[in-house]
């Protein structure tokens, strides 16, 4: 147990939520199945054109608060926070599922890890949607979170907390940024806390389920208009282009090798000898991506891990393909 009772912190648990109810009571029940008892929960509609009073029948202590027209998740996610009476914001997604010792252990972090103020989770390794998209997708951001570093520049919504008064001090979301209504504005608010000096903690046991049924056309859209795209506009305002979550030297390497493969493919078709140098090129990313595609073997079979290379191989063309439409589409963002 943590302790006694008058000393246990207050949680806040605050969670947007936008026509996407098909998920919501899973969501909730297993919110509402916490061991740790201490918290409210703040459920923000977000101009939703879907009817989800029935799903708050059985959970009459959720706290809604109903915005008249859709803002994005992050101006709700600052609705949620502005009225909140917890010590300890903890942001969730309305597509994900907790474990019922979550929020205990978002405590134990902020109690027993030295000077944190800031932890994100995870989703774990057994996503519910059994599509080859969903599970590639979600199972490498598994694992891209458990092999970063205890600390890392960035933050992240699905499953993130955060003292209220930190949160607070820095001007909660950013809802100017990106025209977009759902980007990655955590991304930046990341990128803030790390400029103010608080460090963000990778608690790599609080892991989350992810709910949401993810389709190859969804997938491409969403990592170049919604994470790509952004993501650029924010290293180009912060010109801090030092290692991050999701951005190092492998993924960079990664992106130069699929390009190279790309064009000497191409080339390759009047050039007949640059096929060898290709096939170099082709080593050299599936040596920057061994361990990855080795943990989709492991977890899913030899298919899958074929398979993955391929998306993966996509992923970061359309890394690289930022990168160019960038000068373009900047004034869009």
């Amino acid at each position: 147990m943590l302790g006694e009772q008058y000393s246990m912190p207050f949680i806040s648990v605050i969670t947007p939520v936008y026509n996407g109810t098909k998920t919501l009571k899973a969501c909730l029940d297993a919110i509402f199945e916490s061991s740790y008892k201490e918290f409210e929960l703040i459920l923000v509609d977000d101009g939703c054109q879907e009817d989800f009073q029935d799903l708050l029948k059985g959970h009459p202590e959720v706290i809604l608060k109903k915005l008249e027209q859709r803002r994005g998740a992050y101006y709700a996610r600052n609705v949620g926070a502005k009225d909140a009476r917890g010590d300890i914001l903890v942001f969730l997604d309305a597509d994900i599922s907790i474990r019922s010792d979550t929020l205990e252990n978002v405590v134990q972090v902020f109690r027993g890890v030295g000077d944190i103020s800031v932890l994100i989770g995870s989703y774990d390794d057994e996503p519910a949607a059994l599509n080859t998209v969903s599970q590639f997708k979600f199972l490498y951001h598994h694992f891209i979170h458990q092999h970063e570093h205890e600390h890392v520049g960035s933050f992240w919504t699905g499953c993130g907390g955060i003292k209220k008064e930190v949160f607070f001090k820095l001007g909660g979301f950013n809802t100017a940024l990106f025209r977009d209504l759902n980007s990655i504005n955590d991304i930046d608010f990341g990128y803030r806390l790390k400029r103010h000096g608080f460090k963000v903690y990778n608690a790599r046991h609080i892991q989350v389920k992810h709910l949401k049924r993810l389709s190859f056309i969804e997938w491409v859209k969403t990592d170049i208009f919604k994470r790509g795209l952004p993501w650029m506009k924010i290293l180009f305002e912060c010109k801090d282009f030092s290692p991050t979550l999701n951005i190092n030297l492998l993924s960079v390497l990664s992106v130069i090798c699929v390009w190279s493969i790309t064009i000497l493919g191409v080339l390759s078709v009047w050039v007949h000898s640059l096929l060898w140098i290709d096939v170099i090129f082709w080593g050299v990313f599936l040596g920057c991506n061994y361990e990855l595609l080795g943990f989709f073997g492991k977890k899913r079979g030899i298919v899958f891990a074929f398979i993955s290379s391929i998306l993966l191989f996509i992923y970061y063309f359309n890394c690289g393909l930022c990168i160019l439409m960038f000068p373009v589409f900047y004034k869009k963002i």
